[in-house]
């Protein structure tokens, strides 16, 4: 089985740092990367980088830095965290909705691990809520091999366990699952007796009986996978992934089914270079039309961020390509439906000056570019440093949250979860960098906003160079917010893969380590 979206995050960071040390720090320091003159900034919208403080707030062990705009300028505050690395959250179970009420750390209401047969890993990679108290869970378990799993919680009680063991009961898992009604679909892939992998799509009910199952081969008999998976307001159900094609290079493939497994249409996407073409996530706007996102390698200038929109009947409307001022790897992680009509979408990109950026797109539904946004951070801009989005909320009001890590080296703190805000001009607001005391690396996976406006936060936080927690976060600008970090005392690198809301509610699926070499699937329920 190929690596998980979060295990190709983690490759990415892995070859993102190993350019920044060859570049070394005797690279010059730039305030901007100039936009490229195809993506150029929206007229009036500073981007952050533009903007940064005259004397930069001193280190603390672990803290809160955030950068603000302000009618004069920007306001630079650090907030140092005191308790010690490891140290038990307080139990707060959060209150209702309030005005500007900080409920400090609080602990999942229920917190559920689930394990295979075998001590070789266990992996929850996506999570679907359909009520307020009953969420379904995808990925891998493993057992004499490794089969796709699905389980289903009610108040944070096993209802039922699914596996599905496909034909070479080999290598077997889900990344996404999606739900409508009753109908639950998971996506993902499954090894055959020849040795290669399909596209897997299984649709169950919500007893956890197999309704239909189907696979997807190019024809090449290589590597199919499954990678997302949305319902449209008919119940039309469509997957979206990654699919060598018969000449050898991985295409986009998108597929969609009716509710009966009937298939409507399929579409591939081979990039200029006919070379890698990888999708990263997909979202449906209101009338049912497809937005993709991920990367292509271009023949000219590197990898690429792509977007693609396809409508409901599988027509392509139109592809639009980003490439960064160095002609080198830029790709899109996520995408958000834009109020109006079109996407915002989330990223790296590496820019000629400032090394690996955040990257913030948006489309109108007609593929006309509104916002081209290389953020370099603020606090740094050497060409050593590095950022990405990994992930996007649109927040009340119409701002866009960005989400990711900012690899700060040159001025000491290592890799730290950030955050950047924006109108939906494009036009700056806010920084937010959190470190840990813990000497390691931390950064945002995932962010979903709820029924009052709250956002969710997830990702990971160091409690030791070799040893990360689950970190969760709602914040609300005059709402309740909080934090969670679970485990209190983890043995290895935890780490969320998705997060589902329904309500006020939110569940955080991922990989929790009972050992330095094996994990379980790990369920947190924040419950209000």
């Amino acid at each position: 089985m190929r690596p998980t979206a979060s295990r190709q995050r983690m490759r990415r960071f892995g070859a993102i740092l190993g350019v920044l040390m060859m570049l070394g720090a005797a690279a010059a320091a730039a305030t901007w990367a100039a936009t490229p003159a195809e993506v150029a900034s929206p007229t009036g919208a500073a981007p952050s980088s533009q903007v940064s403080p005259a004397t930069e707030p001193a280190l603390v062990a672990g803290g809160t830095q955030i950068l603000r705009a302000t009618e004069r300028g920007v306001e630079a505050e650090v907030i140092g965290e005191t308790e010690a690395a490891g140290e038990e959250p307080v139990v707060t179970e959060p209150a209702p909705e309030s005005l500007g009420f900080w409920a400090g750390d609080v602990s999942p209401t229920w917190s559920r691990t689930f394990a295979g047969v075998d001590a070789s890993g266990d992996s929850a990679e996506d999570v679907v809520a359909t009520a307020r108290r009953t969420v379904y869970v995808t990925g891998s378990l493993s057992g004499g091999g490794r089969d796709l799993s699905l389980i289903k919680y009610v108040d944070g009680v096993e209802t039922w366990a699914r596996t599905y063991d496909g034909p070479a009961h080999g290598e077997d898992g889900a990344f996404a699952v999606a739900a409508r009604g009753t109908a639950i679909y998971t996506a993902g892939q499954r090894e055959t007796k020849s040795g290669d992998a399909d596209l897997l799509l299984i649709r169950w009910n919500s007893s956890g009986d197999r309704v239909w199952t189907r696979a997807y081969d190019s024809g090449a008999r290589d590597y199919d996978s499954g990678r997302d998976v949305a319902v449209d307001g008919d119940g039309n159900v469509t997957v979206t992934g990654t699919s060598t094609s018969v000449t050898g290079g991985a295409d986009w493939v998108v597929i969609s089914y009716k509710a009966d497994g009937t298939r409507r249409w399929v579409a591939r996407y081979d990039g200029p270079a006919h070379e890698s073409d990888e999708v990263r996530k997909m979202v449906l706007d209101s009338a049912g039309n497809v937005y993709v996102a991920g990367y292509s390698n271009s023949a000219t200038s590197g990898q690429d961020a792509l977007v693609i929109k396809y409508s409901k009947t599988g027509t392509r409307r139109w592809a639009r390509r980003y490439n960064g001022t160095a002609d080198a790897v830029d790709e899109a992680s996520s995408l958000h439906a834009r109020p109006g009509g079109g996407v915002y979408v989330a990223g790296t990109t590496h820019s000629t000056l400032t090394g690996y950026d955040g990257l913030l797109l948006a489309y109108s539904a007609a593929g006309t570019r509104l916002v081209a946004i290389a953020e370099s951070g603020g606090f740094s801009t050497d060409v050593t440093e590095a950022q990405a989005f990994n992930d996007l909320e649109v927040l009340p009001g119409g701002d866009i949250l960005c989400g990711g890590y900012d690899a700060r080296f040159a001025d000491g703190y290592g890799i730290d979860r950030f955050r950047a805000q924006y109108s939906p001009a494009g036009a700056w607001s806010g920084n937010v960098w959190e470190h840990s005391p813990g000497a390691g690396n931390e950064w945002i996976t995932d962010l979903a906003k709820d029924s009052q406006g709250g956002i969710y936060i997830t990702g990971t936080w160091a409690t030791s160079p070799t040893a990360s927690q689950i970190y969760t976060q709602r914040v609300c600008d005059g709402g309740t917010n909080w934090r969670s970090a679970w485990p209190v005392a983890p043995t290895a690198k935890d780490e969320p893969r998705g997060i589902s809301v329904y309500g006020v509610n939110a569940y955080v699926v991922g990989v929790h380590y009972v050992s330095a070499s094996d994990y379980d699937q790990v369920l947190l329920g924040y419950v209000y």
